[in-house]
Parts: structure tokens; sequence; C-alpha cells
């Protein structure tokens, strides 16, 4: 995602300033540093102390905080259970290095692919769409059969330095690839053909891509998706910051990650002004029924049920009125969202500085978070999210 010179210095100035707070909370985390039970320094969790049975760690890198093997094992177990609850995290989401350390082998093919899953928009994530499958597919598994089937392969070919004046590099590219109209993939699980432009199943031709009127119904009805896991969301009233049940904080206006949205100096229309439908009258009050038994003959009721078999005609928006009307209402529709500390993977530009020479730090060797190999050499990181990438990654993607 290309940023200007401007907008890449603001993203810096605002990346810092997000540092900075977590550096400072950090400063003050000397609170949970020494809570003690009996001289002891315990787990924040259970206060389970220090001792010869209880070994502590601190695996947040902003507070710092004390956790037993037990919390942080059950703390990383629960949150491979959806990729609503990716990824497991204290102040900030925890290195998967640790994650991987305190999960049960079992589960570490589940969270790694939970973890790709929650780095990838909704809009860019590809599952079978075989439904005894549905597997994620993440784009560092399209990129790489893509390479491989041929469409752009480039190999550099070792021969003796006294028979060549220059390197030769060799470019293959598969003539029955190379003619398909459209890129086609296998599922890694059920080897179903997929076609990843519409995401459905491969096929001839261009894709018809029919607009699911469920969907359309919902964007006419003024909902949107959130841009992390997709779930339907509506504003009812209120500014354009949204935080998903999924965790996520996303602008409404214009739907990217709410960091980066804020570092380039937010939207221009950040208010709370009124959606597409508030010149819609208000929802009328429901009609008092009298007591008494209910009449289910048409003829009684005086109703035209025509519309009954007509869906559309009877499809109406529960949610329809302006942002002052539901902010009369007195509902509860949840807390304000919860301050934005985390450095989040998902929705980030990535921007990487110089190669890091270091291959490791004090948790060992680094892993690619794309392709989950230990890294030995140079290392690429992300200074906005801290992802960690290795070199072939960074030229696959």
């Amino acid at each position: 995602m290309p940023f200007s010179a401007a907008n890449h210095g603001r993203l810096r100035r605002f990346v810092q300033r997000v540092r900075t707070r977590v550096q400072n909370h950090s400063n003050r985390s000397h609170i949970w540093k020494t809570q003690m039970k009996n001289n002891r320094i315990c787990c924040i969790i259970c206060s389970d102390k220090s001792g010869e049975n209880v070994v502590l760690s601190q695996p947040c890198k902003a507070c710092m905080s004390y956790w037993c093997q037990s919390c942080l094992s059950e703390h990383c177990e629960f949150a491979t259970r959806s990729i609503t609850d990716m990824p497991p995290k204290c102040c900030i989401a925890l290195d998967p290095r640790i994650v991987l350390q305190f999960l049960p082998e079992t589960n570490h093919d589940r969270y790694k692919r939970l973890f790709l899953e929650y780095r990838t928009e909704a809009k860019d994530r590809v599952y079978c769409p075989n439904s005894n499958c549905t597997t994620f597919i993440s784009p560092y598994e399209i990129r790489k059969q893509q390479i491989s089937s041929g469409e752009c392969l480039e190999s550099k070919t070792a021969v003796p330095l006294n028979q060549l004046q220059s390197e030769v590099v060799h470019r293959r590219q598969d003539s029955a690839m190379a003619n398909q109209d459209l890129p086609i993939i296998q599922c890694p699980s059920c080897k179903t053909e997929i076609c990843i432009r519409c995401k459905k199943n491969s096929h001839e031709g261009a894709c018809r891509l029919e607009d699911d009127p469920v969907v359309a119904q919902i964007r006419k009805f003024g909902y949107k998706r959130c841009p992390r896991c997709g779930y339907g969301t509506r504003r009812m009233w209120g500014c354009s910051h949204m935080q998903c049940v999924c965790g996520a904080h996303w602008c409404w206006n214009c739907e990217r990650n709410y960091n980066v949205c804020d570092a380039l100096g937010g939207c221009d229309n950040d208010d709370d002004g009124d959606d597409d439908d508030s010149n819609l009258e208000d929802p009328e009050e429901g009609t008092e029924i009298a007591d008494g038994e209910a009449k289910t003959d048409p003829e009684e009721t005086g109703h035209n049920l025509e519309g009954i078999n007509n869906p559309e005609s009877t499809t109406q928006n529960l949610d329809r009125g302006s942002h002052a009307y539901w902010e009369r209402q007195g509902l509860n529709f949840g807390d304000e969202p919860s301050s934005m500390e985390s450095e989040e993977t998902w929705g980030c530009p990535h921007d990487f500085d110089q190669p890091m020479e270091k291959a490791g730090d004090d948790l060992g060797k680094q892993l690619c978070w794309d392709c989950w190999t230990t890294i030995d050499e140079q290392y690429l990181k992300c200074w906005m999210c801290n992802l960690v990438r290795c070199k072939d990654c960074q030229k696959l993607l």
C-alpha cells in the first residue's frame, strides 16, 4: 500500500506516540512487578507465588507483569478457540514464540492458521468453497502456489564461473497456466480447485460476480462489515471510532484500521452526522393489543396478508431511525471503544526498514510470521506493527 512522504511521516510520529505511551505504562508497572505474597512475586492472574513448584515468566513487553505457566498456557489455549479470540494478548499481542512455547504441540498448527487469518483483512480472505472443508488459505499459501504453478518463476543456475561471463537467469512460464484467464489454486486440505478472484470453485470463462441479495439488503439498510473479521455492524449513533466484537478498532467512514486512519489525519467526515437512512421517519410505537384470545382468521383480523409470500415486501429495517432518535432511547449499545495502545498487524500497510542483522534476541531465534520458519540470517521487521518476515517471504509477498 503506497504512502506519500507526508503520510509516511505521520505514521512514524503516530507509532512513536503509541510506543511512548506503552513505555510510560511499562515504567508504572512496578506496582504489578512488586505484587508480593509472603515476600515473593506472584502470578497476576491466580496469585500463586513463585517457588519451587511455580515458575513465573513475563510474556508482555509493555507491562512486564508476571504469569505462572498454568495461567499463561490456559490463556493461550483460550485464544485459539476461534478467530474472534485471536491473538493471545496482555496489554499488547504476545510474541508468537512465547505463545508456541506455552501451547500444547497439538495446537501449534491451529494457532498458526488462526494467526494468519487474524492478520488478513476480511475482504482479502480466501476460504475453501467446499462446505465440508472451508479451510482458510493464507496469502502466503496462495502466492506460493501461483509461483510454483509457473505464473512467474525465476531460478538461478549454479555453474562454474569460467563458463559464464555473467549470471544466467532462467525464466519459466507454464503454458497451460499462462493461457488460463483466471488464477486457480488448490485447497491445501481437500485439493478443491478455487478461483481466487471470485473465491468460488474453479470455472471456465469470466467470474460471475453476482451480488448476494442478503448482502445488498444489509448494505441498503446502512450496515457495514468489520474490515478485520467481516462481522456486520450498524452505527446507531456516536463518532466514527468503532470497536468490533472481535476486538478490532476501525473507522466507520473509511473502514480502515483506526490507528492508520488516525495517523493519516483522520477522516474529514468524522462527526455524529446521520447515515443514509436518517431522513426516514423514526419507527412508530408498537400497537397495543387488547387482552383476549388471539385472532388467526385473516377475515377477522382485516389485515392484508399478501406480503407473506413475498419476502422482499416484508423485509423491514428494525434499526431504522436517525442518530438522534436512537440516542434518545437510552438503550445500552455497549461500552465506548477501549484504549488502543496495542500495535495490531491487521490493516497495517507494513513498512520495513533495513534488514535486521541479528536473527535472535532473548527469546531465541526469530520466527517468520508468514511461513513460520526459523530465521538464521537477516530478517525484516515492520516498524509499525512489529511483524517479522524472512527475506524469502518478502520477495514472495
